[in-house]
């Protein structure tokens, strides 16, 4: 019995170090890691381990955005230019869009790629397309970083597939957050976007945050192994804006419940973290680099914006007609005309079965929504304050009304519809922006 027991033994430690061999060594979940950040009054509401590293997971394509943007900005690239896929590119691992080599797709599309899909080619194009290679493109990912005040973060790849020197803090990504609203407002509606479509098939966002709190707006949501489930997101609150950042979560559920509790404030404030002061950024963007440093030979983006991008389906398909939940008037906006052939619509009560609209093909669907409000009036009376600033002959527009039931009761979509391209309902948002008007480009279903 005794000879048994001490045959046993060595073989219960062999199987206990074989189970320990063939375990993935980045199967490590860590800690969880949170911030909750008073926007307007630059303070610390909650920290938990906040300025500790992890891995960023897929909140990596914040800082790919963030650059895409700045290009934008610096003139460098339009949202037409053609983002095109290498063998490189076309390797990487899921999540995919299905960007095949030396397939095209518009960088608008390239965008909610990034945001809904967390398309890990697009994003290895999009470094690419802007710096010549992806190592490339991280590098820059990683100066940005340090010029917006990212002491611990490095970048090693545009998508936030795994790779072990690539760090950040939920502290740096609190950063980052706040820097694509603040630099870039009249983008940021875009990490809202609900689903992105391509070749014929159609994604929905990662994000349910989005459908659990009517407030918040995107921004990212990541996860591999070693980093847990993440999450960076804005509320625009009447009580004022907050930003979230949750690290290490042990699911997606999980994770956005506690993202719930902590705006909901039933999560105690951490001792060591509440109250202090978060470093403020300069509310303007930060320098732009010189165009080659950063992003490389000009004549790479160049001769890519030669190349015709594949035709795309829109990111939300036009269908042959608006919806028949449409709600309210559909009018033009003086001093422009409507096309012939299309009717106005004045729905008497919000509760009653509405007429279908529809558009000749004078009437292009390139919208932009200007609000969602708690009253239909409400609606109204923003789009009543946004119809001035438009005045572009170009552009054959009508606003209208859209429900969405949500979990706090009906809210309503106030949207102008008629731009004669995304690039112009961006530069509508652009006008919006200085009114201090909310604003979201889209395409109208």
């Amino acid at each position: 019995m005794q000879a048994s027991f001490i045959f046993k033994l060595p073989i219960a430690l062999l199987l206990l170090f074989v189970t320990a061999l063939l375990t993935p060594a980045h199967a490590y979940e860590p800690p969880r890691a949170a911030l909750l950040i008073d926007v307007e009054k630059d303070r610390v509401i909650f920290d938990e381990h906040a300025s500790e590293p992890r891995h960023p997971a897929s909140l990596t394509k914040m800082m790919t955005l963030y650059l895409v943007f700045e290009a934008l900005e610096a003139g460098l690239v339009n949202l037409d230019t053609p983002v095109t896929g290498s063998r490189h590119s076309a390797d990487r691992p899921p999540s995919r869009l299905g960007l095949a080599k030396d397939e095209s797709i518009a960088l608008d599309l390239a965008i909610d790629a990034l945001v809904v899909r967390s398309a890990n080619d697009v994003a290895a194009a999009i470094g690419e397309l802007l710096a010549g290679s992806e190592p490339a493109f991280a590098e820059l990912m990683t100066q940005k970083a340090r010029q917006l005040g990212m002491k611990d973060t490095i970048y090693k790849n545009a998508s936030g597939l795994p790779d072990s020197e690539q760090i950040t803090t939920a502290h740096d990504q609190a950063i980052l957050g706040l820097a694509l609203k603040q630099h870039y407002p009249e983008y940021f509606p875009r990490f809202s976007v609900p689903e992105v479509s391509y070749k014929d098939r159609t994604w929905k966002s990662h994000n349910k945050l989005l459908q659990k709190v009517a407030t918040v707006t995107g921004i990212k949501t990541g996860f591999i192994n070693a980093s847990g489930f993440n999450i960076v997101t804005y509320e625009e609150h009447p009580d004022g804006a907050k930003l979230v950042v949750v690290m290490g979560g042990q699911n997606a559920r999980e994770r956005d419940k506690v993202v719930i509790d902590l705006l909901e404030g039933k999560t105690p404030a951490h001792q060591n973290g509440a109250g202090k002061n978060f470093a403020a950024l300069d509310r303007k963007s930060p320098t732009v680099m010189p165009a080659k440093p950063i992003f490389g030979e000009e004549t790479i983006i160049a001769a890519a914006a030669q190349k015709p991008a594949v035709p795309l389906k829109p990111i939300l398909a036009p269908q042959p007609a608006m919806p028949a939940s449409v709600v309210a008037e559909v009018e033009s906006l003086d001093p422009i005309l409507p096309p012939p052939g299309i009717d106005d619509v004045q729905a008497n009560s919000v509760m009653e079965p509405q007429a279908e609209v529809t558009p000749t093909s004078e009437i292009k669907r390139y919208a932009i929504q200007v609000g969602v409000l708690p009253s239909l009036e409400g609606a109204r009376k923003r789009l009543a304050q946004a119809r001035p600033t438009l005045t572009d002959p170009e552009n054959a527009l009508r606003q209208f009304t859209l429900p969405l039931k949500t979990t706090r009761g009906t809210h309503f979509r106030a949207r102008i519809v008629g731009f004669a391209s995304m690039q112009a309902a961006f530069n509508a948002c652009g006008v919006m922006e200085t009114n201090d008007i909310e604003c979201m480009a889209l395409v109208q279903k």
